[in-house]
């Protein structure tokens, strides 16, 4: 929004313009801390016990990736930062239906749905996102398909969303649902190239045991950053039992 009339605007550049550099540069850092501390002020006002996380993240929290982000944030205080910008009760999902809730898809992720809930800063997690669309490329049914895929063709594959411990310790929730969805959407793949009798067995860096034209083969997912999840990238045969 810009209210100044083009005519005060002329005026102020003008009697900028007739400061000296370092006048100018004066006037910059004085506004700069002018704002700061009206911004400190605000956050003092509204949450003493988390001021310097939220003076960290309005001034500098798009500056690091989440992992960072976190790292910072627990340093400067209470690892559990309250989010100010939304509020549970933005991700009830009143758009699906009882009937869907009951079914095993949603069922298995409640408990991760709940968990990610109580780490605050709910805007940054894409799973919460995805989950509130209705229309789109990615929706609700985006999530309850990919699961649902899991379940029919995947023996063991309802562990994949047994993570709600990490999920509620980790230092990265959305890193943990990230490689969770990543690991779900790499079932169609394998399903696509041929792999049958597919089993989910997560050790030693290992995600999946398939069959594939009278072979087994342990599986490992490698994954690259895709719009919404991870995405996968390849696959490599780790071993071949005859």
């Amino acid at each position: 929004m810009d209210d100044t009339s083009p005519d005060i605007a002329k005026k102020l550049r003008e009697l900028i313009q007739e400061k000296s550099p370092l006048d100018r540069l004066k006037m910059s850092a004085s506004m700069y801390e002018t704002s700061k501390t009206l911004v400190a002020r605000d956050i003092w006002e509204d949450s003493a016990a988390h001021f310097r996380q939220e003076l960290f993240l309005k001034f500098y929290g798009n500056d690091f990736d989440s992992v960072a982000r976190q790292k910072i944030l627990d340093h400067l205080g209470p690892a559990s930062l309250p989010s100010r910008t939304r509020s549970h009760d933005e991700y009830q999902f009143e758009h699906i239906s009882s009937t869907e809730r009951a079914e095993d898809w949603f069922r298995l992720l409640y408990p991760l749905i709940q968990a990610r809930l109580l780490r605050g800063k709910l805007e940054n997690s894409r799973l919460l996102k995805v989950l509130n669309l209705v229309n789109g490329i990615r929706t609700w049914k985006s999530v309850k398909h990919s699961i649902e895929t899991v379940l029919t063709n995947v023996r063991n594959g309802e562990r994949i969303l047994a993570r709600t411990a990490e999920i509620k310790k980790s230092p990265d929730p959305d890193g943990i649902i990230d490689d969770m969805f990543a690991e779900i959407r790499t079932v169609p793949y394998l399903l696509i190239k041929g792999f049958k009798n597919i089993t989910y067995c997560r050790r030693n860096g290992l995600d999946f045991v398939g069959e594939f034209e009278g072979n087994i083969f342990h599986i490992e997912s490698t994954y690259v950053h895709g719009p919404d999840f991870k995405t996968q990238e390849m696959f490599s045969p780790k071993s071949q039992i005859n």
